[in-house]
């Protein structure tokens, strides 16, 4: 059943001045005492949407403050497990609302963005600049703004993913690092492992001694054990960065010894068999249950905050796995941010290019820049929910508060629109339990930020740490489309029959040949790495 919560917030707070329209393709009459109306679209992450939170109702009266007039806002919220084929419905049709939240999980929304700004859907920010002074302050300190967000042509369709970081972003790669139940591992006198051959050794000893029929387990739709695997032979299931250039990951030799380590704890039963189509309510009940014993690819958080909240499992994190391929040259590391203010290309809300409010709503969307929104979308009341101790910010409620409250930082109940701008120093510091990481051979407890920071070096970093992300045409992204859609379609459905052993291995020379023969896949390739500086 598809989520949705559909709700009208009417705040009558400050000055009223004219009415422009309601939602999109509706007409409004001018009238100083009426508020400015309009639709949004958005996507929650938790069991209920922010609305009636007391962060939620501030942060209306502080845009209604900043913009010195009454709001008389319309919430569409989609959660986030139906959002992406929402989207794409929404965006197809044409028909959309005033503010548009471009969220997927399965792809980058940012060629999205694009190709149907360039449609003429979404309004071109880049010509109203000038009205957006907060947004553009923010676009001026990101050192790589104009190659991430802009299109070649120098339109810019998104209000983007903002991240302020004062203090350095050190962290697992993808944000994940392997969770592991120790003890079950000290029940049947285990090591924890740190390979890919001893998660195999250590799946196939607990799947013997009858703990769990399936020990390895995806807990989440987007933390699939495949890119762990993939990431351990120094590839990856599409295209990825290998430090020089942009590569196909599929056609590789490394990529087919991933598969076939797949393959063995797949037909060894060390993974559930619908693994393919996991949801995070299968992957919770895994949890719940304990049958999860290893996570190859969790939420890096997760193991800190399980220490509180299942303490009987002694949840370890550990660092991404090595393969035999690369046992000394692992991809465990990245800086999040390579600067102090970053925009993610990937998440963004847009302008309808219809709304006959598009100019006030300049003014809105530019608001959720200010340095007062940001403040409040993150660390909340001060007084209430953080305090200011020597200059420094420290949060005075406890973690079951934040979604009370409406803090985005509670990751389920995100008040404003998302993507809200973050302050990484609330994000990845403050409320970050410190947890327990499994490292040469000893169990340390530290948050993650200080760890990683600590150990971070040449020999264990991935590629992706400060990878280019080169913004292509419209043109060149319907070229890129053209070729590789056919061929990532069938590079998915081999991917799965080798994995359930549905195709041999003897055949990959064949395998290699017909996708070769799908599409000129090193010209998809150069389109981004032509735009790459060397």
């Amino acid at each position: 059943m598809k989520r949705k919560n559909v709700s009208r917030i009417t705040a009558l707070g400050l000055c009223g001045t004219m009415l422009l329209s309601g939602a999109a393709g509706l007409t409004a009459h001018a009238s100083e005492e009426e508020p400015l109306s309009f639709k949004v679209t958005t996507v929650y992450f938790g069991d209920q949407s922010p609305e009636n939170t007391k962060i939620q109702e501030e942060w209306i009266k502080l845009c209604e403050e900043k913009l010195g007039r009454k709001l008389d806002i319309t919430f569409e919220y989609i959660h986030t497990g139906d959002y992406t084929e929402k989207l794409q419905v929404i965006n197809a049709g044409g028909d959309l609302p005033d503010i548009l939240t471009c969220y997927t999980t399965n792809s980058n929304a940012k060629l999205m963005v694009d190709e149907y700004g360039s449609k003429g859907l979404f309004l071109d920010l880049a010509e109203r600049l000038d009205d957006m002074p907060n947004y553009k302050s923010y676009l001026d300190k990101d050192p790589q703004s104009q190659s991430t967000l802009y299109t070649p042509e120098g339109n810019l369709y998104g209000a983007y993913n903002l991240s302020i970081v004062p203090t350095g972003s050190a962290h697992g790669a993808f944000s994940t690092m392997m969770a592991v139940k120790n003890s079950v591992l000290k029940d049947l006198d285990l090591e924890i492992p740190t390979t890919l051959d001893e998660v195999y050794d250590v799946a196939k000893a607990i799947k013997d001694a009858g703990v769990s029929k399936y020990p390895i387990v995806q807990l989440e739709e987007w933390q699939n054990p495949e890119d762990v695997v993939f990431n351990a032979y120094h590839t990856a299931s599409n295209r990825y960065y290998d430090g020089t250039e942009f590569k196909y990951g599929p056609l590789s030799d490394d990529y087919k010894q991933a598969l076939q380590y797949l393959n063995k704890i797949y037909t060894e039963g060390l993974i559930s068999p619908d693994y393919f189509t996991y949801t995070t309510d299968m992957g919770n009940a895994d949890l719940e249950s304990g049958t999860a014993c290893i996570l190859p690819s969790a939420w890096e958080g997760y193991p800190g905050a399980w220490a509180d909240e299942r303490p009987e499992d002694e949840w370890v994190a550990v660092p991404l796995p090595t393969s035999d391929a690369y046992p000394d040259e692992a991809w465990q590391f990245e800086r999040e941010f390579t600067s102090e203010y970053e925009f993610n290309p990937r998440y963004s809300m847009v302008i309808s290019a219809q709304s006959p409010i598009a100019d006030e709503l300049v003014k809105f969307v530019d608001a959720q820049y200010d340095e007062d929104v940001i403040n409040l979308l993150n660390w909340g009341i001060e007084g209430e929910t953080y305090e200011m101790k020597d200059g420094k910010k420290s949060l005075i409620v406890t973690k079951d508060q934040y979604a009370e409250y409406g803090m985005p930082v509670s990751g389920s109940m995100r008040s404003g629109i998302f993507p809200q701008p973050q302050d990484m120093d609330l994000w990845r510091i403050e409320i970050s339990e410190p947890a327990p990481i499994y490292w040469n051979g000893e169990i340390v407890t530290d948050k993650l930020v200080a760890f990683s920071s600590s150990v971070m070096n040449e020999s264990n970093t991935t590629p992706r740490d400060g990878q280019p992300n080169p913004s292509i045409s419209a043109d060149e992204s319907s070229e890129y489309a053209n070729i590789m859609t056919p061929v990532e379609t069938y590079a998915k459905e081999q991917k799965v029959k080798f994995i359930k052993g549905d195709r041999s291995f003897d055949e990959w020379d064949s395998y290699i040949e017909e996708i070769n023969k799908m599409g000129d896949i090193q010209a998809a390739m150069d389109i981004y790495n032509s735009k790459i500086s060397k």
